[in-house]
């Protein structure tokens, strides 16, 4: 497995020392990742369940994740699938985000996200069922300034998905 960043990447050996070192040492309560990825379940498809660890990916491990919401004005598209899906879960239910469980939410992501196999890994005894508040916090903070007509609604459209690996060309087609 390996996470690709515009300057470095990350391979499976690498963050599985740095997770099993950071769980020796009790660095952590609980962890939860989000991870929007070509293949990214290669990352965490042998994560122990008795880790307090759970990574809810965007594709299992033989899978490209896709793009989505392709925008005419800048050429560009938007973002992933699945990442605009779970955009989308946390922004209609904030900043009320106590009233929805890890497991719904990726429930809710893995129906909306029909390009890829939205996957989920690890811990799936406690982390599971805990409110996704627990670790994106209660939104009580900006709760007060938060204006629910600025939010961006993005619903994925099938036919304007691309594999990720395929957006470049994709978007170069498109201007000509």
């Amino acid at each position: 497995g390996i996470l690709g960043f515009p300057n470095d990447e990350l391979h499976l050996a690498d963050l599985t020392a740095t997770l099993n070192e950071m769980h020796e040492q009790k660095r952590y309560k609980q962890m939860l990742w989000y991870v929007e990825a070509c293949y990214s379940g290669s990352m965490f498809q042998n994560l122990s369940p008795d880790m307090n660890i759970t990574a809810h990916t965007a594709a299992n491990a033989h899978e490209s994740s896709w793009a989505c919401v392709y925008d005419k004005v800048r050429g560009t598209y938007l973002g992933d699938c699945w990442s605009l899906n779970w955009l989308n879960n946390t922004e209609q239910i904030f900043p009320h985000l106590e009233q929805e469980t890890v497991e719904e939410q990726y429930e809710a992501v893995k129906e909306l996200t029909t390009e890829s196999h939205a996957m989920i890994y690890g811990d799936l005894d406690v982390i599971y069922h805990e409110p996704i508040s627990t670790f994106l916090g209660t939104g009580d903070a900006v709760a007060s300034g938060y204006d629910s007509q600025v939010v961006s609604d993005f619903s994925p459209v099938r036919e304007a998905s691309v594999a990720t690996p395929d957006a470049l060309l994709d978007t170069l087609r498109r201007r000509q």
